[in-house]
Order: structure tokens, then sequence, then C-alpha cells
């Protein structure tokens, strides 16, 4: 039994999709093991925090530790959020502040490296013109 060109290929797309969704699995689950670590270890040094931190005067050390401790926090509730695929209905204005130029701010890893360009291109909402296209 001999395959046509046409099979063969259509096998090959089959094939390297499977392998594809694979590896995107494997990089969700790994991903997931790395935000429990990161939550464990906020949960079991949240004492400290309190004790240490919290009554200390707003000074640069303090601000700076706050931020780095909880925006990865807010970037984890966001990337499980979007992994789930968990859909809902939004305004048009909550809709752009969640594809708004402050996102690459608040979570890098949205943003790509090379171009600058966002990696949800399809979100085109502008609040003061008040189109939404898609």
């Amino acid at each position: 039994m001999s395959l046509t060109p046409e099979e063969i290929a259509e096998l090959t797309d089959e094939v390297s999709l499977w392998f594809t969704q694979d590896i995107d699995n494997e990089r969700k689950y790994i991903a997931f093991g790395f935000y429990t670590l990161y939550l464990y270890h906020y949960l079991t040094t949240l004492g400290e925090e309190v004790s240490i931190i919290w009554p200390q005067k707003w000074r640069t050390g303090a601000i700076l530790f706050i931020l780095l401790r909880y925006l990865p926090i807010c970037y984890i509730i966001l990337a499980i959020l979007m992994e789930l695929r968990i859909h809902m209905d939004l305004t048009p204005k909550v809709s752009y502040f969640a594809c708004g130029p402050h996102l690459p701010v608040l979570t890098p890893g949205y943003s790509s490296g090379k171009t600058g360009t966002w990696s949800r291109p399809h979100c085109k909402y502008d609040p003061y013109q008040h189109t939404h296209t898609q």
C-alpha cells in the first residue's frame, strides 16, 4: 500500500498537530506547577512580610518589594483565567483595559520583544472613538 503525496501531506499535518498539542499541554502543566510553587511560597512567607515589611514607612525598598511580590500574583491569576478559557461578556471599556497599552507594564509576557506587537492583535477597541472591531 502506497500513499499519494496528498495523503502523506495530510498525515504529516495531522501528526505535527498532535505533537504541537502535546507540547502545549506539557507547557501548561509545567507553568501551572510553577504557579503553585510561587503561591505556596507567598502563603508561607506572608507572616514574615506582615511583621517586617508592613510596619515600615513606604519608601523605595518597601514599594519595590510590594510591587515585585504582588504583580506576579496578578499575572498568575490572568494566566490561569486565560488557560481555563473562561468566557465572560465585557463592556468595550473593560475589553480595552484588558488589551490596553498598560498590559506590558503589568505583565511583560504579553508583548513580543522583537517587534513590540501585542500577542492579542484582535483587540482593537479605542475608547475615544467608541468603536470595537474584531
